[in-house]
């Protein structure tokens, strides 16, 4: 074990990084079923709000062919760019609500801002 080298390792080539790095590129998304060509992105707006901390913005965009993502998109207002990223993953639940501190409709009250 001690004297293993990873198979995929750049220090187990003669090749050139760039080459080495296109190569196992490939590799990795075969091994991650990722599809060969990058869907365009498409961004689009659904609605946008300021808040007491910023702007929120809702927008969808695609991942992958015939698949969109909905996202919020929050940019705080007394800063500037380049941002601080956070992704918020919340999965199936309506916690997004919690987390960017907006209005929840169908639950009909408003949730609170941290801060």
């Amino acid at each position: 074990m001690k004297n293993l080298v990873p198979k995929y390792s750049f220090a187990n080539t003669q090749l050139p990084f760039a080459q080495w790095q296109e190569t196992w590129r490939a590799k990795l998304r075969e091994l991650l079923k990722m599809p060969q060509h990058q869907a365009e992105l498409q961004p689009r707006s659904l609605w946008k709000r300021e808040h007491a901390l910023g702007t929120i913005e809702k927008i969808v965009f695609t991942s992958e062919p015939h698949s969109d993502v909905l996202a919020y998109l929050c940019l705080p207002r007394n800063a500037t760019p380049p941002f601080t990223t956070m992704i918020c993953l919340q999965g199936h639940s309506s916690g997004a609500h919690n987390s960017i501190g907006i209005w929840h409709r169908a639950r009909g009250r408003r949730h609170g801002t941290a801060g």
